[in-house]
């Protein structure tokens, strides 16, 4: 999707359901028979900042399924027929898109956050782009971005490196370089988005008994060491025993569901609040959510707080890399974005130096209730006036943070008296 621009958007999800769709030699039928006859499976993926192939074979087939992979990516086929039975699918999940309240929330979010950014596309493309776009230009695209100097592949299993090292050389020796790459190697690069001047705040109303509400800040990047603090932050705030968890819907009743997010991008990202409430509760739970942002700027996370946050870091991403196929891909991403094949041990050890102290700080920097993205989509709120939230013991930074919302207006009432529609973005993406 970085490789995006409006006129193009969508292509990269196009590509990735196209690419293992047959080969020069081998039909999309005939390659299916391939790897279905050892034991396997063939699939391309689009993210954020890459596409690609993943396979998962028998170790015995290791050799056989590195020449599909080959084949695969240097001579894909690029059938007509098949595009044709892609298209449609692709535009039903734009439609299903469309039709999920939490989709079409991010969707703006990402917009309105990355604005002249490629983050701020659609990770699923644009509707016109899927519908229009031919099996020339897609061809075109892939042949200008899948180059030999760009690949990184990676093999994790039961195998011999030295042996597969030399397969691999066998296999892909006759794609040469491009002649630009022998030359220099010139790492492409692209601007991060301003944060937004002021409180950025949007309305989309659709006819459901339901209010999905974002509040989120511009982020930081995957090679950040704020990262670290940053995402123990959202661990500390997420998950059924996190602050939000406990507050707004333990005590409060104000959501029935509810998390943090901190997306890291190559450039930019973003770190924020999602929450899903009933019309009458909206805002409440906005003025809810705000308090417990100021709270974070206020109140260091406990020693509870953050040995579990941390602990709950670590253990979700040792667990994230029980599959081989989950190793392999940390391998090409680590790789891909100059993190280094030792980030897994960096990572480790960075979020367990995090101290509360630093969790502080990096709220203080990225929670900017000047500057800010807030989306909210679904029913409009009834003209009742707003239940009143079950009462509940504050901690004496609650009782601040209530008084510095009602004092300093953060949480906006007021909608815009047209909401625009909103335009296609979504943020769920299979890389990092």
């Amino acid at each position: 999707m970085r490789s995006e621009t409006p006129a193009t958007n969508g292509a990269f999800a196009f590509i990735s359901e196209l690419l293992p769709k047959g080969t020069q030699q081998l039909s999309a039928e005939e390659l299916a028979k391939k790897v279905a006859n050892m034991a396997g499976s063939l699939g391309g993926f689009n993210g954020k900042n890459t596409f690609g192939i993943r396979g998962d074979f028998l170790s015995r087939f290791t050799n056989e399924g590195l020449a599909l992979v080959r084949d695969v990516l240097l001579t894909p086929a690029f059938a007509a027929a098949e595009a044709e039975k892609i298209r449609p699918e692709l535009l039903s999940q734009l439609k299903n898109q469309e039709d999920s309240l939490p989709s079409l929330a991010f969707k703006e979010f990402n917009k309105r956050l990355f604005v002249g950014h490629p983050y701020g596309l659609n990770a699923q493309g644009d509707e016109a782009v899927i519908r229009n776009v031919t099996v020339a230009e897609l061809k075109r695209l892939y042949e200008e971005h899948a180059k030999p100097e760009a690949l990184v592949l990676a093999v994790a299993g039961d195998v011999d490196a030295e042996k597969v090292r030399e397969t691999v050389e066998a296999l892909f020796s006759a794609w040469p370089m491009t002649q630009e790459a022998t030359k220099s190697q010139i790492k492409e690069s692209v601007l991060p988005p301003e944060a937004p001047a002021g409180p950025d705040v949007i309305s989309i109303a659709r006819d459901k008994q339901q209010v999905h509400i974002i509040i989120g800040f511009v982020g930081t990047t995957l090679s950040s060491e704020d990262r670290y603090g940053l995402e123990v932050l959202d661990t500390a705030l997420s998950g059924q025993s996190g602050r939000l968890f406990t507050e707004l819907r333990d005590k409060q009743s104000l959501a029935y569901s509810l998390s943090s997010f901190s997306l890291l991008g190559l450039d930019t990202g973003s770190f924020g609040i999602y929450i899903g409430t009933s019309p009458d509760k909206k805002d409440q739970a906005i003025k809810a959510v705000w308090q417990q942002l100021y709270r974070a700027l206020e109140e260091p996370l406990s020693e509870e707080e953050l040995t579990k946050a941390k602990n709950e870091l670590i253990s979700n991403y040792e667990l994230g890399l029980q599959t081989r196929g989950n190793q392999a891909l940390e391998m090409a991403l680590n790789e891909s974005y100059g993190l280094g094949q030792d980030f897994g041990n960096r990572y480790v050890h960075a979020i367990e130096q995090v101290d509360a102290a630093t969790v502080l700080t990096m709220a203080r920097k990225y929670i900017r209730p000047s500057s800010y993205v807030q989306v909210t989509v679904g029913a409009a709120a009834p003209l009742l006036e707003a239940q009143e939230p079950e009462a509940a013991a504050q901690s004496e930074a609650s009782a601040k943070a209530e008084a510095k919302v009602d004092a300093e207006g953060v949480a906006p009432v007021q909608e815009p008296q047209t909401p625009p529609q909103p335009a296609d973005a979504d943020p769920s993406t299979p890389d990092r």
